[in-house]
């Protein structure tokens, strides 16, 4: 199945997944002024944590609004857990899709065996190599954990944590930067900021990210 959300309907303050490319419209960016839409995101998610449906369209509804205001749109592709699975989900080729990116959402104990420091709650192989194909990962053991503490909905934390490590990947970089979504750390502040559509990339990342998406739509 493949969702598209093109406008924030909601309170939460979510985030993000994986990118393809389709679409010509316009959005809001985050410098206020308007940004010709030139590519959509296609988002292979596998949900080996089995997060319910409502929590993974609340996160996936709010990373399409981050995304969206730096310039691109978001379609979301479910994806099988299980060789048996495999057959319910015809929609998931990412190995066809010449721009399109993986998100992948585990338990803690996969997350600790594939080395995720304790203070993490997601990671990527992100560097001037990520292209198409690249994949990022969330333990959502850690997002419950971190929800718990600050009062919030894990379906907030998970979409935030993936719109961050999503942009690792889009900007081809592992750094952060001191303000918006892709601080190194986040407090309780930026989650009322983010449900108010207030964090999110900044200008330059924007446009980078923007860059980042035409570059793959005009791969063979």
């Amino acid at each position: 199945m493949s969702r598209v959300f093109s406008k924030w309907a909601g309170n939460w303050l979510v985030a993000g997944l994986f990118v393809v490319v389709a679409s010509t419209g316009y959005a809001q960016t985050s410098s206020g002024s308007q940004a010709q839409l030139s590519s959509t995101v296609t988002v292979y998610i596998y949900n080996y944590a089995h997060v319910s449906r409502r929590t993974l369209n609340g996160a996936e509804e709010e990373a399409s609004r981050i995304l969206l205001k730096a310039g691109v749109e978001a379609s979301w592709v479910d994806c099988p857990v299980t060789s048996d699975e495999i057959p319910k989900y015809p929609a998931c080729r990412p190995h066809l899709d010449h721009a399109g990116l993986v998100l992948k959402i585990f338990p803690d104990f996969a997350a600790s065996r594939l080395g995720l420091r304790p203070q993490n709650l997601g990671f990527c192989p992100a560097s001037e190599e990520a292209g198409p194909g690249s994949e990022a990962s969330i333990s959502y053991s850690r997002v419950k954990d971190l929800a718990n503490s600050w009062d919030a909905n894990p379906l907030q934390i998970l979409g935030f944590a993936a719109a961050h490590e999503l942009g690792h990947l889009l900007l081809h970089s592992p750094g952060h930067s001191p303000t918006g979504i892709m601080r190194a750390a986040w407090n309780p502040e930026d989650l009322r900021g983010a449900a108010q559509g207030l964090l999110g990339f900044t200008p330059d990342q924007s446009e980078r990210i923007r860059a980042t998406a035409r570059a793959w739509q005009e791969l063979p």
